[in-house]
């Protein structure tokens, strides 16, 4: 417990003095059977019905679920042939302790959404979302962003940019944001021109600024 409260520290203070922009396309992609799963005997609460896990696919006996651990964090299981895994995301802090993820499945794809909570200027890059492809199970890093709205036929989020870029202190930033919109394989199809505020980004997304959900959904 007590690494994971350091390494949490450590991943508040990375998140509030970061400034991460959304990517209009990911660079990362690791397949489920060599680096982005690790061998587990099982969830740590492992009960069918428990309101700690929560199913997100059952197919011809292979199955994707999120499930929350003893300490409060959630996790991604996969199982295939009846070894369960561990989805790992290729960074450190959050294969540690991505503390709430949620999900939106399309047919074929299936969307991660870590929230990182943070803390500063750390909401420009707020959630991180991974796509699973349920074909393999692969799993790919998409993008991240204040905001996400899953559509039947788009993802849309949207993408800060600094007004005032020559300030010191982040206090006095002035953020603009642009609607960037994705076809639901994650392909960039297009972004508007128009710019708001972030009264209007929640506005325009709501309070909880996502539509995934799962078992850490408000």
């Amino acid at each position: 417990m007590g690494k994971q409260l350091f390494i949490f520290g450590l991943f508040l203070l990375f998140m509030s003095c970061g400034h991460l922009t959304p990517s209009d396309k990911t660079e990362k992609s690791v397949n489920c059977d060599v680096k982005s799963c690790e061998d587990v005997e099982d969830s740590p609460l492992a009960k069918e019905g428990s309101s700690d896990r929560q199913l997100i696919y059952n197919m011809d006996g292979r199955v994707l679920y999120l499930e929350r651990d003893t300490s409060g964090f959630t996790n991604c299981y996969s199982v295939v042939n009846g070894k369960t895994k561990r989805m790992r995301y290729g960074n450190e802090v959050f294969d540690d302790v991505f503390f709430r993820l949620t999900y939106y499945a399309y047919e074929r794809y299936i969307y991660i959404v870590g929230d990182t909570n943070p803390n500063g200027s750390g909401w420009i890059s707020r959630f991180f979302l991974y796509r699973i492809d349920t074909n393999d199970f692969s799993l790919k890093e998409f993008t991240n962003g204040p905001a996400v709205r899953f559509g039947p036929q788009e993802i849309i989020i949207p993408a800060p940019r600094l007004t005032n870029p020559d300030v010191t202190c982040t206090v006095d930033e002035v953020w603009a944001m642009h609607d960037v919109y994705y076809d639901i394989s994650g392909n960039k199809v297009g972004e508007d021109k128009e710019e708001y505020d972030y009264k209007e980004m929640e506005r325009r997304y709501g309070d909880t600024l996502v539509n995934s959900r799962g078992i850490d959904a408000e």
